[in-house]
């Protein structure tokens, strides 16, 4: 026997999982994944990200296979289970920002330098750690725009969480108005994303950009800035 075990966005996580793991209602210790246990894992997910902890999920499970087996990906296919596996449990990490952050934003706010955060957390997660740092100021007229947001939503926030399930479909028109908000954060960003929030910013709104970034997933965006600041 083997056993996968993966780790990822909660959300992704528990679309790729049938059962959870518990002791407590079945002997088996696997339960059937309920409507009422997807509303509980939603709020307890959410509880975590809007107190700006980076949140977890982890899944399991076991499967048969020869003695010589050997676990292998490559691109999308896989030779092993990445479906109907059990939910383990969330994880949420506290990562709190550096104390000198608000003083280093404000300083750019003060220089006319526009701050953009573009983050692969969940869009709670970066609304918490954007206001400890100053990036959005209050709750007042913040938005989450995501594919249910009107067309009001947009023109009316005076701070946004875009995420990335919108950025490939934005207008040019929309990309304008999310840019000229005061504040404004990328939440659930791929590398893609990221590479294209730098372009429209060049050609959208002529800014010089610059990009700092600590990651491989961040090189793109790097690279297509006008200064890229690899940490």
């Amino acid at each position: 026997e083997y056993e996968v075990l993966m780790k990822g966005a909660p959300e992704v996580i528990l679309g790729k999982c049938r059962k959870y793991a518990s002791s407590r209602n079945d002997p088996s210790g696997k339960v059937e994944i309920t409507e009422a246990f997807r509303q509980e894992f939603t709020e307890r997910y959410e509880s975590f990200a809007s107190q700006g902890r980076r949140v977890l999920a982890l899944c399991s499970r076991t499967f048969r296979a020869s003695k010589d087996f050997a676990f292998n990906a490559d691109g999308n296919t896989y030779n092993f289970p990445t479906t109907d596996l059990n939910f383990i449990g969330l994880v949420a990490i506290m990562d709190p920002p550096r104390d000198n952050v608000p003083e280093a934003i404000a300083k750019c706010h003060r220089a006319g330098v526009k701050v953009f955060m573009v983050t692969g957390d969940h869009p709670f997660t970066a609304k918490a750690i954007a206001k400890q740092i100053g990036l959005l100021k209050g709750d007042n007229n913040i938005q989450l725009l995501e594919d249910e947001s009107s067309e009001s939503d947009w023109n009316s926030c005076e701070g946004a969480i875009v995420h990335g399930s919108r950025i490939d479909g934005l207008t040019d028109e929309q990309w304008h108005t999310i840019l000229s908000k005061p504040g404004v954060c990328f939440a659930r960003t791929t590398p893609a994303h990221k590479l294209l929030i730098v372009k429209k910013c060049q050609t959208l709104m002529g800014a010089i950009v610059a990009v700092t970034g600590d990651g491989v997933n961040d090189a793109p965006a790097l690279k297509q800035a006008d200064v890229g600041v690899a940490m």
